[in-house]
């Protein structure tokens, strides 16, 4: 991943932390299957993005994971429904977030 990648992660840290404050890792590495994935335990949140992928479906895979994060107040029963309105609204923001972040990005803010 590139560095613009990594600085959005930490714009997000700040912008949409935890909502019960837990840390939130993110890594990239080789998933063969899927584009990313959002655990949750007890400590930590963990959010994995594939390696595999171009810059701008990277970008969207971070978006659409952290919205999972954002969403899911109790992990047992949430994603009983991963998708839902609440999902999509927080997927929405934290997408128009990197609109954002980007033009602070390039011009050097």
């Amino acid at each position: 991943m590139d560095p613009e990648f990594y600085a959005f992660v930490r714009y997000l840290r700040q912008k949409f932390p935890h909502p019960r404050g837990k840390p939130i890792i993110v890594r990239t590495r080789y998933m063969s299957t899927l584009y990313g994935s959002c655990n949750s335990t007890f400590y930590q949140c963990r959010i994995t993005i594939s390696n595999e992928q171009e810059h701008n479906f990277a970008i969207e895979s971070l978006c659409h994971e952290w919205a999972h994060m954002l969403d899911c107040k109790n992990w047992r029963e949430d994603f009983k429904e991963e998708h839902r309105t609440s999902w999509g609204k927080h997927y929405a923001r934290v997408y128009r977030s990197y609109w954002k972040f980007l033009k602070e990005y390039k011009s050097g803010a």
